[in-house]
């Protein structure tokens, strides 16, 4: 039993413990190999060269990576690294002769040689095909033949042979047999009718009817197939046309298919060689504002030159018309003969003119002359007895005959063309004609004009002159003294807007001098301001400096008066024209800015007590509502003066309760300025005279009040759409709705009643939008700060830090930068360090080598001085 037991049940046992056995004294053999190998690479160091890091508080369990230092290793590691790359840059810095390979795909590891190669192939062929030769001027130029270019290969399908190629007519076999060993030296010489041989004539005759045979065929050959190739390129055309007539109604296809709608380029340009209609004419280039400034200069000089000539009485040359090479004289018409007759007298042609004024002049003579004749009769006489005794020495005397008589010539060509001057001078001073020409030339306004030195000078070219005589002046005087044709002419500019404005101010004066007495002065503004607008343009710094000038003078003056009245129409001229010359729409801008500070000074302090301080109001207003509708700025002195002179047309005897802001006042006279008298049933808009700034009328009518009333109500209603954007704009215009509450409309016509009622309407609309109410933002409720200390935990060695997350983050990344730039400042100085122990070891080395080079030296010539002595000894 004990043995079956042991082989039986305990056998199992025995086979089966051995093989647990045996595996765990397999992993304890391998791991103690590992072990042993790991102990046997790992590397020993030198004792001496291993550096222990002590740390001040030694926590047991703490594992630190930093306790053990190798600084030799490190370093040997850096040496090795800096020669590997500072080292070697430092070696090559003063190098320039760097091989650079710059082919194809050379650097990119990933391309295909089959693709290189293909590449490289093609960049070749590319770079020898733009090559041109240097000498070949027109490499670009086409040369072309009857709208061909010549390198086409049809070319000679379009060009007919020359004479000189007409041997290409013929074919070969015509020519073997005929020219070159034919003829007379075949066999076959005889004719088919006789047996004879023909004779060299005939046989040349022959030849010559049978070459032009030939030739006549193939030109009429080539000529049928080049009309066969016109007629299917024309019928090609057609075809592309049919081809796209998708959208082409039957009309149009029907039109196609009889005659093709592409013309010939050449048919069209002959068509518009020969087009007198203007459409093949050339366009004149558009000029340049210097350019027509020039011209004009030039026209109006021209223009002078002649009327001076009309003023001195001279003849104005006609304008002759000049002929071009083109002009066919289509439209000349012989009017009549002009031929004359040719004659002279004392050796000199006459024309028709100067015939007319010796005739003038002989008839003058006339008389005289007749007189001269019977006191002369005696001395003839006289004269004819002396002559018979001399008639000896005719022959003689006949050189000094000829000679008297030249003289005599001569004479009386001086004394008729001093007699004829005289005539012309009496004609032309008794020519009544000619004496209208010149006054008429003299009352003309000259086309030229200098700038003159003052302002006396320049007052004096606008005297007795109408507005549109002054117009014409300042035209010209600008045009020719333009800063474009001198640059001088800058200054010259300046100097006329200097005078114009001081023009205005004369002009829109109480006690104005007009240029002409029975013209107003304000009829001249608006000859003068687009001058000024002109000259701005040419010279924007220097007119903004004067104009600013008379802004500060008009300013100075209000200023005495503490803002009390309203200036005069002089003063608002300029405040107008600052407008036109210069952007209000700008936010801060040196010119408007004053302007618009200067209108609401006037509008927040000046009283409104009487008609002409009303009309000076309400023209602020719509100044400055002008100039604000571009920028819509929010004024509060121009809505201030609206519900003034609204409060001003309230009839109700206690309307203390109504809103009213200084300047008005409610207990002044003028706070029912403009209540109505009497019920109105008519109105019709007008415009408030602009002289009415310079009047001090009193007496106010009833239409006068409701044109202002309406106007007050026009005005609100622009502002209402200019400030509609402004989100206080129901605030502002609050006590504009309690006025028009408290209107009186039973008085005032039906276009008023409708105007109020609609600016009600739309002050509610802008009221109901109402305004979001301000709210506190809502934030988290802060502790009270409690006298407590500040205790910190510290886990780990580490003190925990306190913060937001961004304030964390930005500390951790400075001191993480902290620590890089002390790296870095570590590594440039063992860089710097390395480097100059290289230039040492550099600089021994040459040292040591220049030793090295002297030592021979200095031995060679100890022994050269040696062999010297035993030579001298010897």
């Amino acid at each position: 039993m004990d043995g079956d037991d042991e082989h039986g049940r305990n056998g199992q046992i025995v086979t089966f413990v051995p093989v647990i056995m045996a595996k765990k004294k397999a992993s304890q053999f391998k791991r103690k190999a590992t072990q042993s190998a790991g102990k046997k690479n790992e590397k020993k160091h030198n004792p001496f060269e291993v550096h222990i890091n002590r740390v001040k508080h030694d926590v047991i369990g703490r594992k630190n990576k930093n306790d053990i230092g190798l600084p030799g290793i490190s370093r040997a590691k850096a040496v090795k690294k800096r020669e590997k790359t500072l080292l070697q840059e430092y070696k090559h810095s003063y190098k320039s002769n760097v091989f650079l390979d710059r082919r194809i795909g050379e650097h990119n590891p990933r391309m295909d040689p089959e693709k290189k190669i293909a590449l490289r192939t093609a960049a070749e062929k590319k770079r020898q095909f733009s090559k041109k030769s240097l000498f070949n001027l027109n490499d670009d130029e086409e040369l072309t033949h009857g709208g061909l270019v010549l390198n086409d290969t049809n070319i000679n399908d379009r060009i007919q042979n020359s004479d000189d190629e007409d041997d290409n007519m013929l074919d070969a076999k015509f020519v073997k047999e005929q020219h070159f060993g034919g003829g007379l030296f075949t066999k076959r010489g005889a004719s088919e009718d006789t047996d004879k041989p023909k004779s060299k004539k005939e046989w040349i005759d022959d030849m010559i009817a049978e070459s032009k045979k030939k030739k006549a065929e193939s030109r009429k050959e080539k000529d049928e197939q080049y009309e066969a190739v016109a007629k299917l390129d024309s019928e090609l055309q057609t075809f592309m046309k049919l081809m796209a007539s998708q959208t082409l109604t039957d009309d149009d296809k029907d039109k196609a298919k009889k005659s093709g709608e592409f013309r010939d380029y050449d048919s069209l340009v002959r068509e518009l060689e020969f087009d007198r209609s203007g459409k093949a004419r050339a366009v004149e280039k558009l000029k340049t504002p210097e350019q027509l400034i020039k011209e004009e200069r030039d026209r109006l000089l021209a223009l002078e030159a002649e009327r001076v000539r009309r003023m001195k009485g001279e003849k104005v040359k006609e304008n002759t018309k000049s002929y071009s090479a083109d002009d066919l004289d289509d439209g000349f018409m012989i009017e009549g003969d002009d031929n004359y007759h040719v004659s002279y007298k004392d050796g000199k042609i006459l024309t028709t003119a100067s015939q007319e004024e010796m005739d003038q002049g002989e008839r003058d003579e006339e008389e005289g002359e007749k007189e001269e004749d019977t006191e002369n009769m005696g001395e003839e006489d006289d004269d004819e007895g002396d002559g018979a005794n001399d008639d000896e020495n005719d022959d003689d005397d006949e050189s000094d005959k000829y000679s008297d008589i030249l003289e005599d010539s001569a004479s009386e060509e001086e004394d008729n063309d001093i007699q004829t001057v005289k005539n012309k001078t009496s004609k032309s001073m008794n020519d009544p004609q000619k004496k209208e020409r010149m006054e008429a030339a003299k009352k003309e306004i000259p086309y030229t004009f200098e700038v003159p030195q003052d302002y006396d000078a320049f007052w004096c070219l606008l005297e007795n002159r109408s507005p549109s005589d002054v117009n014409i002046i300042l035209d010209r005087m600008i045009t020719c003294n333009h800063t474009t044709l001198g640059a001088t002419n800058k200054d010259k500019c300046d100097d006329i807007f200097a005078y114009l404005l001081q023009t205005l101010h004369m002009l829109t004066d109480v006690d104005s001098d007009s240029p002409i007495t029975s013209i107003s002065g304000m009829e001249y503004v608006d000859a003068i301001i687009p001058h000024l607008y002109t000259l701005t343009h040419l010279s924007q710094a220097n007119s903004a400096k004067s104009f600013l000038q008379v802004l500060d003078e008009k300013h100075a003056d209000c200023s005495n008066m503490k803002f009390k009245r309203y200036p005069l129409a002089n003063t608002f001229v300029f405040l107008k024209i600052g407008g036109m010359l210069f952007p209000p729409s700008d936010f801060i801008h040196p010119v408007m800015t004053p302007v618009l500070t200067f209108l609401t000074h006037l509008l927040g302090q000046a009283r409104v007590a009487t008609k002409r301080e009303v009309t000076a109001a309400l023209f602020t207003a719509h100044l400055l509502l002008e100039y604000l509708s571009a920028s819509k700025r929010f004024v509060p002195e121009l809505m201030n003066l609206f519900n003034g002179l609204l409060y001003m047309a309230i009839p109700d005897q206690n309307k203390a309760h109504l809103p009213l802001s200084p300047p008005f006042k409610r207990s002044s006279p003028a706070a029912m300025l403009l209540v109505l008298e009497s019920e109105v049933a008519e109105y019709t808009e007008s415009k408030l005279p602009f002289r009415s700034l310079n009047s001090d009328e009193d007496d106010l009518d009833d239409e006068f009040k409701i044109n202002i009333i309406y106007k007050v109500i026009k005005s609100i209603k622009q502002l209402c759409c200019c400030w509609s954007e402004v989100p206080s704009v129901h605030s502002i215009l609050t006590p504009t709705y309690q006025l028009l509450k408290h209107f009186h409309l039973e008085l005032y016509p039906t276009c008023v009643r409708e105007s109020v009622q609609k600016l009600l309407a739309s002050i509610e609309h802008l009221q109901t939008q109402g305004l979001v109410p301000l709210v506190k933002e809502e934030k988290k409720p802060v502790t009270i700060a409690m006298m407590e200390p500040a205790i910190e935990k510290i886990i780990d060695g580490k003190l925990k830090r306190h913060g937001t997350k961004e304030y964390l983050e930005k500390q951790r990344l400075l001191h993480k930068l902290k620590r890089e730039r002390k790296g870095a400042r570590r590594e440039i100085q063992q860089d710097n360090v390395f480097m100059a122990r290289q230039k040492l070891a550099e600089t021994l080395q040459r040292d040591a080598e220049r030793a090295k080079k002297m030592r021979q030296i200095m031995s060679e010539l100890q022994l050269q001085e040696g062999e010297v002595k035993k030579m001298k000894k010897k």
